[in-house]
């Protein structure tokens, strides 16, 4: 039996080999094999008194029992891969019978929110929906198995991967850990949230009916209560889009999904970051693909923070739109060697750069900071941008003011190539900073580091 992912329906995933359940059904044929040939004797399956033709017997029966087991894999394998092809269809299409006759008949409440969540997605237009099902399995825990009463089944490597009309251009890859079970001959799917340790992807329709505001370059996802909410952010995401590109370039989507959720919690499920959001305005994120030209960012979103929004005027959710746009514009160059000073840094200099607000006001908490008495001495570390730091406000200030420093005396082009440098290295931060340093800037980071401190107390001191 094949150990590779196997695509299900519509555009096929990522191939990832799987070995997991070769060595389980190698672990079963070895106990199979002691009880037949051996029974359960001291002398165990090379009992010396064994017989070649007794020998001989047991293998058979060990490979028919081996054979029968993977027959029976099989049989389930191709069941649910046809489950998932069902219900990839009538999500494309909006079939809700067949999308329902997928459903576990005796798991009541997981129907009725599979049900509901099926009709929250009728206004959203799928460019294709499909699922990527390896073989590998759990088994459901002992509460699940005594609730459901039948045979189970939990595989461990199942995504489903989805593409938004008009705006994404792969699909996304997200984890999905579903029980199935089998009643009468047919399998089913019973739950999402049977794995205490494991957490299916969510998103926006798991949560309330959407709906759906256009602009020509953005798409805005939301329930309806936010519908208003959801028409200011579509225009300020559609005049953003320039801004961002004038500084960045124009080798980025220049497209964008915004999803608007009813409350914080939503927020935190749908981007899976469960971090203190309460001084977050939006969040971006995404996967990532590798393919022949390097990572590949897929499902580029990005989420309003429903509680802190409304506390925003026109000018402050313009700043902050163009502060995510410019992460989506700068994805699939920002790696693992670069520090967050750097990537939230750009973002502001470009959110603020024709946004007219004095320093002063940009820089209010680390002003305050630095005339009681606090200098700035280091850049912030990443930490230093989790959602409950204690000088959250001060990290983002003091980056702001080294990219734009970088910007206005040496330019910003120079500060644009010192971004994509540092993302694109292949050497250790420390190592890709410097060198980025010195090939753009002609810069060792000390002199950098003491350039801008002097460039902070000139402009807040």
């Amino acid at each position: 039996m094949s150990d590779s992912l196997a695509p299900v329906a519509g555009d096929a995933g990522p191939q990832v080999p799987q070995s997991g359940r070769k060595r389980e059904l190698l672990i079963v044929l070895g106990c199979l094999v002691a009880m037949l040939a051996g029974g359960f004797g001291a002398a165990g399956i090379f009992q010396p008194s064994a017989s070649s033709s007794d020998r001989d017997r047991s293998s058979a029966s060990g490979d028919r029992a081996f054979a029968q087991l993977e027959q029976a894999d099989a049989a389930r394998l191709k069941a649910v891969q046809d489950l998932l092809r069902i219900r990839s269809q009538a999500i494309l299409h909006h079939d809700r019978r067949a999308f329902v006759s997928t459903l576990d008949p005796k798991s009541a409440a997981f129907r009725l929110n599979q049900k509901q969540m099926f009709g929250s997605l009728k206004r959203v237009h799928f460019a294709s929906w499909s699922y990527t099902l390896g073989g590998t399995g759990a088994q459901a825990p002992a509460a699940a198995r005594r609730r459901y009463r039948a045979p189970t089944w939990i595989p461990v490597d199942l995504h489903v991967h989805y593409r938004l009309t008009g705006f994404d251009k792969q699909p996304t890859n997200l984890p999905q850990y579903p029980t199935f079970v089998e009643r009468s001959g047919h399998w089913y799917l019973a739950s999402l949230t049977d794995l205490r340790h494991e957490h299916s992807a969510t998103d926006i329709w798991d949560y309330a009916p959407v709906h759906v505001i256009r602009r020509h370059d953005v798409l805005v996802l939301g329930p309806k209560e936010e519908l208003a909410t959801m028409a200011l952010v579509a225009d300020q995401a559609q005049a953003a889009i320039p801004r961002v590109s004038a500084v960045w370039g124009r080798d980025w989507a220049r497209r964008v999904v915004i999803i608007v959720p009813s409350t914080q919690r939503e927020m935190a499920e749908i981007t899976d970051d469960h971090q203190n959001l309460n001084h977050i305005a939006a969040l971006t994120s995404s996967e990532f693909t590798i393919t022949g030209a390097g990572r590949a960012p897929v499902g580029d979103r990005v989420t309003i923070n429903p509680t802190n929004w409304p506390t925003f005027g026109t000018l402050g959710a313009s700043i902050v739109i163009t502060h995510e746009l410019t992460h989506v514009a700068t994805r699939a160059q920002t790696g693992t060697q670069t520090p967050k000073w750097l990537s939230e840094g750009f973002a502001d200099y470009v959110g603020f750069r024709e946004a007219g607000v004095p320093t002063s006001l940009v820089a209010a908490e680390l002003s305050g900071r630095i005339h009681s008495g606090h200098p700035v001495r280091q850049l912030p570390s990443d930490r230093a941008f989790r959602g409950g730091a204690t000088l959250l406000p001060e990290a983002y200030e003091s980056s702001w003011l080294a990219c734009r420093y970088l910007a206005e005396h040496y330019s910003q082009g120079k500060l644009v190539r010192f971004y994509r440098a540092v993302g694109a290295s292949d050497a250790e931060r420390h190592q890709a900073i410097t060198t980025a340093l010195r090939r753009v800037f002609g810069l060792r980071p000390q002199e950098f580091l003491s350039a801008w401190r002097g460039y902070v107390t000139a402009q807040l001191g």
